[in-house]
């Protein structure tokens, strides 16, 4: 199950990248962000492992992520894995687009489990999404 969502801002790719590629900034525009278990994150290094909790379906998600590809200033890759063994490939990317960026959230569901609350997660992973990127877009277009 893939989930897709994406923003134009103001803001240029280097600005933007700033703050898309700072883990220490997720609470600040990830709607469901609810912290890190453990040590957090202080870049985006491939190989690089954190646990970050998550508020999925109104509960507290603990989602194990590897970092899997950068490409510093426009995309970041995520292995996940969550509940219940549900695989999560998240894709983050930003680029040039007219007077200012686009950003687009790629999230891409596997497991047993996911088949099973399918309807339920692809629509509140898409609030999430939305509501993640409106946050980032007041965030950076001030």
């Amino acid at each position: 199950m893939a989930v897709s969502s994406s923003v134009h801002v103001q803001a240029s790719p280097a600005a933007t990248w700033n703050v898309l590629g700072d883990p220490s900034r997720l609470g600040e525009w990830v709607s469901n962000h609810a912290g890190f278990v453990g040590e957090a994150p202080t870049s985006y290094v491939v190989g690089a492992e954190y646990v970050e909790r998550l508020r999925v379906m109104g509960m507290p998600n603990d989602v194990s992520w590897t970092v899997s590809e950068v490409s510093d200033g426009s995309q970041i890759v995520l292995e996940g894995r969550g509940p219940m063994g549900i695989g999560i490939l998240g894709d983050y990317s930003v680029q040039a687009d007219g007077d200012g960026s686009a950003i687009s959230i790629s999230q891409n569901f596997s497991g047993g489990a996911v088949f099973a609350v399918k309807a339920q997660l692809e629509k509140e992973v898409k609030v999430a999404q939305e509501a993640s990127l409106d946050k980032l877009k007041a965030l950076l277009d001030g």
